[in-house]
């Protein structure tokens, strides 16, 4: 569920006519839930979303329907696993989405998404892609940071970010980063 000037925006599963038919809505209703309208389907597994400066950020991936042990007992199952990250404007949601990120070689998933200011922040889990990556919704660049932080979430605080790198104490550190992850 999203909220996003004025309106309330939220994902759902939707049984087709056949078994094995299913579909991802998504609705934008009123803040009394009294009007509710179709803004995006489709066949595809939503993973999350976030509505950011006049668009809905999408994440979809088909690695996510196979368990780890799958994975790694047959690496070959994932050939051709695709994820991306899709933006639709909210002022204009039947306009064909528009691919700000993916990656199509390497098994991954998006677990989280957040947005501040003109960028748009992605914790992807794979073990060949790196976790933590940025998009400039300015320029329409994306780049890794300096330092990768992981987690599901990663607060700001004030102008900056904070979070943890990957291991155990005491090889696990916490960082303040500037809000391009930078030190």
């Amino acid at each position: 569920v999203n909220y996003y000037q004025g309106k309330i925006y939220v994902d759902t599963i939707v049984d087709g006519e056949n078994i094995g038919e299913n579909y991802s809505v998504i609705y934008e209703l009123d803040t009394t839930g009294s009007t509710r309208k179709e803004i995006f389907r489709s066949k595809q597994h939503l993973g999350t979303m976030i509505a950011h400066r006049g668009y809905l950020y999408m994440t979809f991936s088909d690695f996510f329907y196979l368990l780890e042990s799958e994975y790694k007992d047959n690496p070959e199952l994932n050939e051709g696993c695709k994820c991306e990250v899709v933006r639709i404007p909210l002022d204009n949601p039947s306009q064909e989405p528009e691919i700000i990120w993916e990656e199509t070689e390497k098994p991954c998933q998006i677990n989280a998404m957040f947005a501040y200011g003109n960028r748009i922040y992605m914790l992807i889990t794979s073990e060949k892609v790196p976790g933590f990556q940025v998009y400039n919704i300015q320029d329409k660049s994306v780049y890794v940071p300096e330092i990768s932080i992981t987690g599901s979430s990663i607060p700001v605080v004030g102008d900056h970010l904070v979070g943890a790198t990957e291991g155990l104490p005491p090889d696990k550190k916490m960082y303040q980063t500037d809000m391009d992850g930078n030190v």
